[in-house]
């Protein structure tokens, strides 16, 4: 591809191009494979072509050679799309289209949106519905040509298989997955998640592919690749470098989960690919899937991992504390130079004063409300102290100076003509004083109380709308039912004189 032209050579002659095909803005190309090499079976081309300036990028078919313009097979056009992945079936008569958008103008994930359309060489072209929004992490084609998987949505993931018009022909469920493999024989498939994943492998008999058989999973974990082996009976995982650099080596595997052969890179060796000898396709034929686990070997389990501790302090009890007082008596702390303890007041007893002289026992304490908080107590003490004060001296002010005959007292004046009693600590008085039982509350309990309140009033309006003919929720009527429960419990937290 140079520029804006597909360049095609014939015959292994690269001195010159034999065909050419050109399109503006082209990015990407994808030729059919061509199994059989008769005319009968000729090899296709798909081409994507980006959009620019509001016009959609497009996918367009062509028949190698017949590139002119009016000779396009099929071709699909969308938005949203910034690069293309193209992927041929193994029989060149289907091609997926995997469409990668950099923004996600809905906002609905930070690494973009994917759609997966599909175009075929009978001149059909479609998009793929998927049941569950997210990525698309992988499209994997069956080696028969005939069944793709793919593995989308957030995690947890699903992975389903299509037919290759793009009707869903089953469900594999969801699990943490990020890619399906065939094996070479296409009667098993696996679908797992590595890379950032923990490595669990789902293996399923594709014998029936309309009907998949589960066979076995199994968990390979801190595996950066995995690879099927020619004979389709085994795969290999490894630990390569730089993904990783520590615990490097791969282990061979049965379909059923059986470990055949472990091999591990010692540091400072670091491993950096594994794969397996090529072989002749057809050399290994298809085979009858079974559950029946194989003998395996025995995998050593590493120990856990331990903190780390420098050389000097190896082999020794550890002496670390997370913080100070850890595992120690508390302790006033001292000051360097200071004796290690509290310096002594002269002239006061060791331990402290228990008490001040001259002063009766308890005198000291302060007053406490029962079911109050102290703190709280020593300020109502201390502003009803100041009532019962202020009650004397109006009390003193008024026995010196009467009011006169018929006159009215000073503050049923100013209330309009009715006298309000004055509330006080002194017996003989109109009105004795209460004091906290009848002035002060307790917040929490008024807090209670006006939740229930709130409720009761909720419930007061459900059974008016109840009574207007109003269909009530199962939970609105479990709210009615509540009433007596909350009116009994309001009684019990009702303050009564």
């Amino acid at each position: 591809m140079v520029n804006n032209e597909i360049q095609f050579y014939l015959d292994n002659d690269f001195s010159a191009p034999k065909h050419k095909l050109h399109l503006d803005k082209v990015q990407e190309f994808a030729m059919s494979p061509n199994p059989h090499k008769s005319a009968k079976d000729s090899t296709h081309v798909v081409a994507y072509i980006s959009g620019s300036k509001g016009a959609p990028g497009s996918c367009k078919l062509f028949q190698f050679p017949n590139f002119d313009q009016s000779n396009i097979m099929a071709q699909k056009s969308f938005f949203q799309g910034d690069s293309v992945d193209l992927k041929w079936n193994c029989i060149g008569t289907c091609c997926l289209l995997l469409i990668q958008a950099d923004v996600d103008k809905t906002g609905n994930s930070y690494y973009g949106k994917q759609q997966l359309h599909g175009i075929n060489t009978r001149g059909d072209a479609f998009m793929i519905s998927l049941s569950k929004e997210g990525p698309i992490y992988d499209a994997s084609w069956s080696p028969s040509g005939r069944q793709f998987t793919v593995v989308y949505g957030a995690m947890p993931a699903k992975a389903s298989l299509f037919n290759e018009k793009g009707d869903q022909l089953f469900d594999f469920g969801s699990g943490h997955k990020n890619m399906a493999l065939y094996n070479p024989q296409g009667n098993i498939l696996m679908i797992a998640g590595f890379g950032n994943l923990r490595g669990k492998i789902d293996m399923w008999n594709m014998t029936n592919a309309t009907k998949p058989e589960h066979i076995c999973d199994f968990e390979a974990p801190d595996q950066t690749d995995v690879k099927w082996c020619p004979d389709g009976r085994h795969i290999v995982t490894s630990t390569c470098a730089p993904r990783l650099r520590l615990d490097n080596g791969y282990k061979i595997w049965h379909y059923t989960g059986s470990v055949l052969h472990e091999t591990k890179i010692n540091p400072p060796d670091e491993l950096w690919e594994v794969d397996w000898q090529i072989r002749a396709p057809g050399l290994f034929p298809s085979f009858p899937v079974s559950k029946q686990p194989v003998e395996g070997i025995q995998v050593k389990k590493e120990a856990p991992k331990q903190a780390y501790r420098p050389p000097h302090a190896r082999g020794t009890t550890s002496t670390f504390k997370l913080h100070d007082d850890e595992n120690s008596s508390p302790k006033a702390k001292t000051i360097p130079g200071m004796g290690g303890g509290r310096a002594p007041i002269p002239g006061m007893p060791v331990g402290g004063m228990k008490s001040i002289p001259g002063m009766p026992p308890g005198a000291g304490k302060k007053p406490s409300i029962p079911g109050m908080p102290a703190q709280d107590a020593s300020k109502v003490a201390l502003k009803n102290k100041r009532r019962r004060e202020n009650a004397k001296k109006r009390q003193e002010e008024n026995a010196a100076n009467p009011p006169p005959a018929g006159a009215a007292p000073p503050a049923a004046q100013q209330n309009g003509g009715t006298a309000k009693p004055q509330s006080n600590g002194n017996k003989g008085v109109n009105s004795e004083y209460q004091g906290a039982a009848g002035l002060l509350h307790d917040p929490e309990i008024e807090k209670k109380k006006k939740k229930i309140t709130d409720k009761l009033n909720a419930i007061k309006t459900l059974k008016q709308q109840k009574a207007e003919g109003k269909k009530m929720e199962n939970n609105q009527l479990e709210k009615i039912a509540k009433e007596n429960e909350l009116l009994q419990e309001l009684e019990k937290l009702t303050v009564r004189k």
